[in-house]
């Protein structure tokens, strides 16, 4: 979990944003180094051609979220790795609502035997 105390002034950070390829009709993720400007209470600023502030928001524990109410955020994280940590954990969360999350795809369900079924179950079942 990334918070805003883990950033530091002068730091090199990443900034990462997905941007539509119109060609491909497919999302492109770009990654950009940037310096941390200043680190407050509240908002991480970075200087990218503008000020842009990034927060902690509880739904994101992966990276900061940009600080605004329209179009397309960027997120901010403290290592490339973190990024490619990111990317897989979003695609293995998109893999496992298209193939476990349609309740009445039933041919889909049934390529699974019980035994994977419960070994996934079990691996994702964590005691609170």
């Amino acid at each position: 979990m990334i918070n805003i105390k883990d950033f530091k002034p002068g730091q090199t950070a990443y900034r990462m944003f997905e941007k539509r390829d119109r060609i491909k009709k497919d999302w492109e993720i770009c990654i950009t180094p940037v310096i941390v400007k200043s680190v407050g209470r509240k908002y991480v600023r970075i200087d990218n051609n503008g000020e842009e502030a990034y927060q902690s928001m509880g739904f994101f524990p992966d990276g900061l979220v940009e600080s605004r109410d329209w179009g397309n955020r960027s997120y901010l994280f403290t290592t490339k790795e973190a990024i490619d940590r990111f990317v897989e954990k979003r695609d293995l969360l998109d893999w496992f609502r298209s193939n476990f999350c349609e309740l009445t795809d039933r041919q889909r369900c049934a390529r699974y035997s019980i035994e994977e079924l419960r070994a996934a179950k079990e691996a994702l079942i964590t005691d609170a």
